[in-house]
């Protein structure tokens, strides 16, 4: 039987091999707007105010029972701030930036979401500048497509 601290030793030495990448969350959450994000998993809003979108909530496990095409308040149940870019569930109580979002959306620790977003970004930022033609390597409009389209590797894809 190992002593307590062989047994530490062995720890540590698997947690540096398993060296965690350090991510910026900030400059993941400014460069990836939740509303790109929705709209790659196809979600619309059906009740715009101002800043805020309203819609049935996306999340896995939230219960958007309604009636197709009804209005009714059931339907608005989620909710985005796009100049703050963050989103709530009045139903199930999610809530939270694009990486919470991403985290509850697809299952994952908030690191694990982040590490997917941060790679899409730069997968996102290799394409862009690796093909001159394109008319969107200005760097501003770099920075406002967040969620790169389908075919250029999305966070969509679950491979």
């Amino acid at each position: 039987m190992e002593s307590p601290s062989e047994l530490r030793a062995g720890r540590e030495e698997r947690e540096t091999s398993e060296a965690m990448i350090w991510l910026d969350y900030r400059d993941i959450r400014a460069r990836v707007r939740i509303v790109d994000l929705l709209e790659e998993l196809g979600w619309q809003a059906t009740k715009t105010r101002g800043a805020q979108l309203r819609g049935s909530c996306p999340l896995p496990g939230c219960s958007r029972t309604t009636t197709l095409g009804s209005s009714s308040p059931s339907q608005w149940t989620f909710s985005v701030q796009r100049d703050r870019n963050i989103y709530r569930c009045f139903r199930c109580g999610a809530e939270g930036s694009v990486i919470d979002f991403w985290s509850t959306y697809r299952r994952l620790p908030v690191y694990e979401a982040a590490k997917e977003l941060s790679s899409t970004i730069n997968s996102h930022q290799r394409s862009q500048t690796s093909n001159p033609t394109d008319s969107t390597t200005d760097p501003q409009k770099q920075q406002q497509h967040s969620v790169p389209p389908r075919e250029s590797g999305s966070v969509l894809n679950r491979d």
